[in-house]
């Protein structure tokens, strides 16, 4: 074996040892076994392809698993030169493995390498470690790292395969349907079907070239998508110190980039060394408004790019508005994931391989087609009997013996089954809902349970400043409902103007809509690095100051350095900044007055977390109460503190110290209240969802008593049902209790009725210490607030794990993970494809939600009805067939053409044009084909439909005037006979029949008389299968190969045919409607919630 370079200092995500290794790659479960390729059976393997003219080749092609078991022998994966990836749906994949320069095979555009260290393949990822590691050897990189890194990593690109035209062709018609479809064409020219043969070759040409159009299409705009990031050559600092100008597509991990200042495309995934960044971050997440990137603390904390460091992050892909830098230092980052390892390649991948929804429809339609297959198998042998019976030739047994397989499995099937999807799909797409996942439209019908997020989803994302509360001596009294009227000294008002991360770009100010509003209410200006800050040397890129030239007395900034009596402007630089993240939940800055003599530290944020910073002196003694009274009724509440820093506090100190170092020991300023309005639409969905018995909660990151508030205004909490909150004590031995919303001490008694409220560190505690009531807890919870993005995540899957198809709504930022783990996740975006969710809404409101669940139940309804259409239709007609070949007779070539084209084609059309329901009904769609209350109808329409042919045989028989047709022996071709004009007809009145019963409106669709072409299909259909029994011209009849019914003497059997059809008709709709004895057969639906303990 070629010796291989040792991957150990090049970072990976390790797989479980073994021979045969599993992990979660991307959105995915995979499974890697190991394989050699064999010496002496391949040569005999693809000598019989050949000799089997093909069919061989594409068994293995169809099933690589017996493909590795012919071709390979099992190995260690050490020595394995080829490897099985079998994914959670049980797709399977062989991969090559490649010996240089590093031993590893791609999967899904992600490479994979060997590690002596774990004896196992490990996903490469790009540079990991803590943040003072990643620092700490980030000092450039020679060219001769360069070029080995990108003979390991590859080119900083992601290639998207656009397929030539001839490639796609060869992939579609090797589809085993289609393979089918050519075989039956052949079957059929030697049978000198030719009419219908060419009209099946038209149509499937035009549908081959359909999907080859848009399958390039797609690629190329993906391709296209990927290529409009990429930026053409990058400045980058070697080991040396010098700048280089290298292609983008050079860049490797471990390579120190240099910002421009005037913005760029990033190229790649990159942590932010030095300067600061606007960043407008639409093209992942869906957030419009640009977020501030910062520095990392040079910490010993393990790097984590998607969620604790996305604020030190810069992510390939998106666009760098803005740079700043202190003194004269450059904007740098520090490249750690390149290529398809980057957000922007997850993304891709996620589009081009669609996380697995483990949803039964697509599994069961196949079973159902082999179970056909089997059917035909057996109608195909009793075919051979009955024309071996005849003395027929050896051809013609085999033609139409065969044929008998392409009736009972139409080919139009696999296309039947995506009818209503593409459909739905389309229609979401003109409402602004946008799909990378179309099969998860149809898990969408089955949705059980809808998540919320609070800020931008059920409220308004705006926040307007209601006022703030101001401490005197021991109390928080005074309310101050315009923050501009404080003393201008005031330090309540300086924590407003300054502790935020506001910028300006093209003049205008942007940044967090919380900030924004606090920072308006106190009518300051905000200034950055330029001539009017000069004065901070730089040192402090933003100065906030009042509007106008406002001049205090030196006195008030306490700088010796000044003359008492001399006036200074009041301008506020901000030194440092500690940014807002979801986990710590509070923010701080470091700022200087000018003049001042000390530097002061301002915080802002959860009330919980900034009081635990202060010094309790400083906390008023009604402050908890006074929290509790604004938050109980909606508001949102930001806590304000600061601190004095030392006078030897300088700014390099600034830049170096941790936030833990001076979050401690503030003096309690005041809270900021801010009223966070509902969205108009966000009660009647909430209302209309639990009318359909769908049950909704919250997840947020605000505060517990807003949280409540907010869902008790919007109808998530009826304001008679009773609310507890879950708290695990502290306190050893631990336990759990229900608690008022006011107190932290008394225990109330609560019922099946009552609901619960949990906060993010009491889930972690049930989680870690309570795990059995963990089920119980999130079925009966509606409030989880104070939750992190992981947290949100955590809950998504504990309400998976109790069989609920979940789907959740967020803004597409903080909400990620839950997003992505969700069922369905809604990213609510302008942009058309998002990181964070499979569908992504332009709809900025919940309505968004209603949308795709009555979408999905529209797809899935008519997935069904088209489905159970198909293989009745196919069923139906080979009744026809058998009972002729039992009468010595046979369907004429313009029946079957006019069957297959005019009537199953136009109808299958048309089942799916139909809308969806104006609103949601409790009653969920079926999603199992091989469910009793499908299988039970499907069975007993077929067994209709045959009795029904059957009578109006043996109802021709018993009239006067029958005459039974000549039977054909050897291979005659008889079709014309009073027998074949009768089944013909009957058969169709059938697929119309069919057709209506399976395009079944309510609830989940519109009446089927609101469809208006499928109605018009409908009524043209009986009007000239009515015209053919009643009074046919004769060139008609001979072009049917139809007796004459339009004889007087046939009117008593046309009445019997007619009341034939509609016994048919009536028993048909009976059967679908789920009469009481069905209804006893089905399993009761009970929600998971329904079957769990209360007892908390």
């Amino acid at each position: 074996m070629t010796k291989t370079r040792n991957i150990e200092k090049y970072e990976y995500e390790a797989f479980n040892d073994g021979t045969c290794q599993s992990m979660e790659t991307g959105s995915n479960t995979v499974k890697c076994c190991g394989y050699q390729r064999g010496s002496i059976l391949p040569p005999i393997i693809n000598l019989l392809c050949v000799l089997t003219g093909g069919v061989l080749y594409l068994l293995l092609r169809w099933y690589p698993k017996y493909k590795a078991l012919l071709y390979y022998n099992k190995s260690q994966l050490y020595e394995a030169d080829t490897i099985l990836v079998k994914n959670k749906g049980g797709f399977i994949t062989l991969c090559s493995v490649t010996e240089q320069p590093v031993k590893h095979f791609e999967y899904q555009h992600e490479k994979f390498v060997w590690s002596e260290a774990s004896k196992s393949f490990v996903l490469l990822l790009g540079k990991t470690g803590t943040l003072a590691e990643l620092a700490k050897t980030s000092c450039g990189l020679s060219p001769e790292q360069r070029e080995l890194c990108l003979q390991i990593y590859g080119r900083n690109s992601m290639s998207i395969e656009v397929k030539s035209y001839g490639k796609l062709l060869v992939d579609e018609v090797l589809n085993p349907f289609y393979l089918f479809e050519v075989l039956s064409v052949i079957l059929w020219v030697f049978d000198e079907y030719y009419h219908y043969a060419i009209c099946v070759v038209i149509l499937s040409g035009y549908a081959i070239i359909s999907a080859l159009y848009q399958s390039r299409k797609q690629s190329s705009m993906l391709k296209d998508m990927v290529k409009a990031v990429e930026m053409d050559y990058v400045t980058v600092c070697d080991d040396r110190g010098r700048s280089l100008l290298i292609p983008s597509t050079d860049v490797v991990p471990g390579d120190i980039i240099i910002v421009p200042p005037q913005g760029c495309m990033m190229p790649c995934d990159s942590l932010l060394l030095t300067g600061t960044c606007i960043v407008n971050e639409a093209v992942l997440t869906g957030e419009s408004t640009p977020v501030t990137k910062v520095p990392a603390l040079l910490v010993e904390e393990d790097y984590d790019p998607i969620s604790v460091h996305a604020k030190n992050t810069l992510y390939g892909g998106t666009q760098i508005i803005q740079t700043r830098y202190y003194n004269h230092d450059r904007v740098t980052a520090v490249v750690v994931r390149t290529g398809s390892m980057t957000a922007k390649g997850q993304l891709v991948r996620s589009i081009l391989y669609p996380k697995a929804c483990g949803f039964d429809f697509y599994r069961e339609a196949i079973i159902l087609v082999v179970a056909l297959f089997c059917v035909a198998a057996i109608g195909v042998l009793y075919s051979v009997k009955i024309f071996v019976e005849r003395g027929s030739s050896l051809m013609t047994i085999l033609l139409r013996s065969l044929d008998v397989m392409t009736i009972i499995v139409p080919p139009a099937l696999p296309a039947a089954v995506t009818v209503g999807t593409m459909s739905s799909k389309s229609r979401l797409k003109k409402v602004g809902i946008y799909c990378t996942a179309s099969e998860r439209i149809n898990v969408a019908g089955k949705v059980k349970l809808v998540c919320f997020d609070k800020t931008g989803t059920l409220t308004e994302e705006g926040l307007t400043v209601w006022g703030v509360l101001t401490v005197t001596g021991r109390s928080l009294v005074n309310i101050e409902e315009k923050p501009q009227s404080l003393p201008i000294m005031s330090p309540v008002l300086h924590a407003m103007a300054s502790c935020h991360s506001l910028t300006k770009i093209d003049g205008v100010l942007c940044g967090d809509p919380l900030e924004l509003s606090m920072f308006e209410s106190t009518e300051w200006d905000l200034e950055e690095s330029g001539a009017e800050t000069n004065r901070f040397d730089q040192l402090a890129p933003v100065v906030v100051k009042p509007t106008g030239h406002r001049f205090v007395n030196s006195v008030e900034t306490a700088s010796p350095a000044t003359p008492l009596d001399m006036k200074v402007p009041l301008e506020i630089g901000i030194v440092r900044q500690f940014h807002f993240n979801s986990n710590v939940q509070c923010m701080s800055v470091i700022a200087r007055t000018l003049g001042a003599r000390n530097m002061v530290v301002y915080t802002k944020g959860a009330p919980e977390k900034v009081l635990g910073m202060c010094n309790p002196d400083t906390v008023p003694e009604n402050s908890l109460i006074t929290l509790s009274y604004y938050t109980s009724a909606g508001y949102r509440v930001i806590a304000l503190a600061y601190k004095k820093l030392p006078y030897k506090f300088n700014w390099l100190q600034s830049q170096k110290v941790s936030r833990d170092q001076i979050e401690v020991d503030l003096e309690f300023l005041g809270l900021l209240i801010m009223k966070n309005t509902l969205k108009e639409q966000s009660a009647p969905v909430i209302h209309e969802l639990q009318q359909a018995r769908i049950k909704c909660l919250m997840l947020t990151g605000d505060n517990m008593l807003t949280a409540v508030s907010v869902s008790r205004n919007c109808g998530l909490i009826a304001p008679s049902v009773p609310l507890a909150q879950v708290k695990v004590s502290t306190t050893l031995p631990r336990t759990v209790k229900l608690l008022p919303l006011n107190s932290s001490t008394d225990h109330i008694e609560t019922d099946a009725s009552s609901a619960l409220a949990i906060d993010g560190p009491t889930w972690d505690d049930l989680v870690e210490y309570f795990p059995g009531l963990v089920p119980q807890v999130a079925t009966r919870s509606v409030v989880f607030a104070r939750m992190s993005p992981q947290q949100k995540a955590n809950v998504v899957e504990a309400l998976q794990s109790l069989d609920y198809i979940v789907m959740m709504v967020g803004d597409g930022a903080n909400d990620c993970g839950a997003l992505k783990t969700a069922h369905i996740g809604i990213s609510i975006s302008s942009a058309e494809a998002s990181i964070a969710a499979p569908f992504t809404s332009a709809i900025q409101d919940v309505t968004c939600v209603p949308k795709l669940i009555t979408e999905g139940r529209c797809a899935l309804v008519t997935n069904f009805g088209l489905f159970n259409f198909m293989v009745l239709v196919g069923l139906v007609q080979f009744s026809s067939v058998f009972i002729l070949y039992l009468e010595g007779l046979e369907m004429g070539t313009f029946q079957f053409l006019y069957v297959d084209l005019v009537v199953t084609s136009s109808l299958a059309l048309v089942m799916g044009w139909n809308k969806p329901g104006e609103r949601i009904v409790p009653k969920r769609p079926i999603s199992r084909l091989l469910s009793p209350s499908n299988m039970i109808p499907l069975v007993l329409q077929i067994i209709v439909c045959v009795l029904s042919q059957v009578s109006v045989l043996e109802l021709v028989k018993c009239e006067p005037w029958y005459v039974h047709a000549k039977r054909a022996k050897g291979d005659d071709y008889v079709v014309s006979g009073w027998e074949n004009s009768a089944v013909f007809i009957l058969s169709c009145y059938q697929y119309v029949i069919l057709a209506v019963t399976f395009s079944k409106g309510k609830p989940h669709r519109r009446p089927i008389y609101r469809n208006r072409w499928f109605m018009i299909t409908v009524l043209s259909l009986v009007g000239w299968t009515t015209l053919l029994l009643i009074a046919p011209f004769d060139g008609l009849s001979r072009f049917f190969d139809l007796k004459d019914f339009y004889r007087n003497d046939t009117v008593r059997f046309r009445l019997l045919l007619v009341a034939l059809v509609t016994v048919n008709l009536i028993l048909s709709l009976l059967i679908e409607v789920r009469p009481n004895l069905l209804k006893a057969m089905q399993t009761p639906y009970i929600l998971a919630s329904d079957l769990i303990a209360v007892n908390v």
